[in-house]
């Protein structure tokens, strides 16, 4: 799979604000609540640990990094986390959250952008149910697996780093 989707240097405003564009249609992105942060940082958090033993070449970003598009024209998209394996401005792996489970971007646009950019894995967490829907686009394309129990999750990019879904869903109670 081609990666297609690289981070943008400089500034870019993207009306309205809080929002990203996808072929050129702004989405209004949810503001993340302290549920939504806290799932994220204890992401974050993970995926450092595991880099700093394993991939130190690798890059954890965290929110504010901007990626656009090269195959889909006025595409911006802001995730609020991604990993870009051996420094590349290219994410492998995404993250993001959702607060309504029919969400058509989120479920439907989104993934399909992300696959169709490189991107290998894509992670959606619904905060308020405690669910995890993991994209794994090179196994089973935009079917996700969805995680709603205790149990280890398999990051599907590296063949060692394991996440229990306990960890990620931490201080949530």
């Amino acid at each position: 799979m081609e990666n297609r989707l690289m981070l943008k240097e400089g500034t870019l405003t993207v009306p309205p604000e809080n929002s990203e564009l996808i072929n050129g249609c702004a989405l209004t992105r949810p503001e993340p609540d302290d549920r939504a942060r806290r799932v994220m940082e204890n992401l974050t958090q993970c995926a450092k640990k595991y880099k700093l033993t394993n991939k130190p070449l690798d890059t954890v970003h965290e929110a504010g990094e901007t990626y656009t598009s090269q195959s889909l024209p006025a595409t911006v998209l802001f995730p609020p986390f991604s990993v870009s394996k051996k420094g590349s401005g290219s994410p492998d792996w995404v993250a993001d959250f959702v607060y309504d489970n029919k969400d058509p971007n989120a479920f439907y646009v989104k993934p399909w952008v992300y696959m169709d950019s490189g991107v290998t894995e894509y992670w959606l967490f619904d905060v308020r149910k405690k669910k995890l829907y993991l994209y794994n686009f090179e196994k089973k394309g935009l079917i996700p697996e969805v995680i709603d129990g205790p149990r280890r999750i398999k990051a599907g990019i590296y063949s060692g780093l394991y996440i229990s879904y306990s960890d990620l869903f931490a201080g949530l109670d």
